[in-house]
């Protein structure tokens, strides 16, 4: 019978609960892992520090398919921090390639990236939101940075493209 102002709940002695002994202990065991797999990979592991800068390689090529008349070039994102980033650009062929790189500002983290072919026609667009350093981490096989590899098409043009952290 439950006490006057316990609201009605009855104490319960653990020797009472259902399951064995062993499975209680078990029970607690794993709560105990969790517990402490939180606090290790929680608290323990703090945020990787962003690089002074990106750097985009390309690869251009007049032809799709075809190697003959190859450029590659690199775009370097200097980290900007605050409320204005500066675009930085680079011609390559026939492809413009204006990029940005936000380190801390009021709109958070970003690797921002634009192409556009000769005549100033958006041809692609991309915004790449960052926790911390290790959002820039390679994830990718082939060794294409954080971005993965692009394949940017104009007419018979390609522009390949791909970015990593630092310079």
């Amino acid at each position: 019978m439950a006490a006057p102002g316990s609201g009605g709940m009855v104490p319960v002695p653990l020797s009472r609960h259902r399951g064995s002994g062993s499975g209680r202990l078990a029970f607690a065991a794993l709560n105990m892992l969790a517990l402490s797999t939180f606090l290790v990979t929680g608290c323990a592991a703090g945020p990787q520090q962003l690089p002074a800068a990106i750097s985009c390689t390309t690869q251009y090529r007049p032809d799709f398919g075809s190697s003959a008349g190859e450029e590659a070039a690199q775009l370097v994102l200097p980290r900007v921090d605050g409320p204005a980033t500066t675009r930085q650009e680079l011609s390559t062929g026939t492809f413009r390639l204006s990029g940005s790189y936000l380190g801390e500002g009021p709109d958070g983290r970003a690797v921002s990236l634009s192409i556009s072919n000769a005549e100033g026609t958006m041809l692609a667009s991309v915004l790449y939101q960052l926790e911390d350093g290790s959002s820039l981490a390679s994830r990718f096989s082939g060794g294409h940075g954080f971005t993965g590899l692009h394949n940017v098409r104009d007419g018979e043009a390609e522009l390949q493209l791909y970015c990593t952290a630092g310079e």
